[in-house]
């Protein structure tokens, strides 16, 4: 292979995530903001997703907001996220009253809330701030019954590239090899963790490469000088892979779930990173037991 398209997210990062200092909206309380993004978590403590663990471990540093959760709250209905709406939602009662909760992209979150345009401009703002810091952010807001949306503020959270992850990425580029990262984030957020990594900065939205206007040999241009693509879908990785291949590039891929599995097969080389799901690892030529990208370029030097 002479091209690396890998996932940001326990491969290029240590997937260990942590909050750092809020933003909390004016005159709200920020117990009662991180008991409501508690509420809106999974309650299955076997298989906890990283934001809900990383939210519900947060709620261990404000007691005010434990104590808040201990009054007897029931959980009548829970979405986990979901790609379109952006957005974890459940719907929560205390005492006979109704609460709708949730967590999500600032973006969706913010269209929700009926709050004044300084509000909003602030809290825009802060959302900016934190992904230029290479922070991923959750906004979170609550709807009591007959009432409207309540925007309470923004948890940002960070997620460190992995140790090895610079040195092998320069070992791969040594090989020849030119490493592309594909992520979900937000384009600051991914330009950020690939200055972290010495990856390069040309990191563009996945919608200027797919429905960019660009005409057949623009976008495999653009594709081939891209250092990254943020806000990526599982169906963008299969298009990344074609347009590489219709180029004469060997292409590999990496993945973990079910709807990677179609990128993961066309690629010239799929790999299902540590912890993927049955289909992906079914649809890949290598299954790596091990997070991270070194185990790659041990297979590449054992091919050699």
């Amino acid at each position: 292979m002479d091209i690396l398209c890998s996932d940001k997210t326990g491969t290029l990062t240590a997937n260990q995530l942590s909050i750092r200092e809020p933003y909390v909206a004016e005159g709200i309380d920020i117990n009662w903001m991180f008991a409501v993004a508690a509420l809106a978590s999974s309650h299955n403590i076997r298989s906890l997703d990283p934001i809900d663990k990383v939210t519900i471990l947060s709620v261990n540093q404000y007691p005010k907001a434990k104590e808040i959760l201990q009054q007897g709250w029931k959980t009548e209905s829970f979405t986990p996220f979901d790609p379109v709406s952006k957005r974890i939602v459940s719907v929560v009662s205390l005492n006979g009253e109704k609460y709708t909760c949730t967590k999500g992209a600032p973006k969706a979150v913010l269209q929700l809330a009926q709050c004044s345009e300084a509000t909003a401009r602030l809290y825009r703002e802060k959302a900016t701030e934190f992904a230029h810091r290479g922070f991923r952010s959750l906004g979170v807001a609550v709807q009591k019954e007959g009432g409207e949306w309540s925007l309470l503020g923004m948890m940002p959270m960070f997620d460190p590239p992995r140790e090895d992850t610079a040195s092998t990425i320069a070992e791969a580029q040594n090989l020849g090899i030119k490493v592309k990262m594909l992520t979900g984030d937000a384009t600051a957020i991914a330009k950020e963790t690939c200055k972290m990594l010495a990856l390069g900065t040309r990191v563009y939205n996945s919608e200027r490469l797919i429905s960019g206007g660009l005409n057949g040999a623009m976008a495999g241009e653009l594709l081939e000088r891209a250092d990254g693509f943020a806000e990526v879908f599982p169906e963008h990785k299969y298009q990344v892979v074609d347009m590489l291949q219709e180029r004469g590039h060997l292409t590999a891929m990496t993945g973990d779930g079910v709807n990677d599995a179609p990128s993961l097969k066309k690629a010239d080389c799929g790999i299902a990173v540590e912890g993927a799901s049955e289909a992906a690892q079914s649809a890949s030529d290598i299954v790596f037991l091990e997070p991270g990208l070194s185990t790659i370029i041990d297979s590449i030097k054992v091919c050699e």
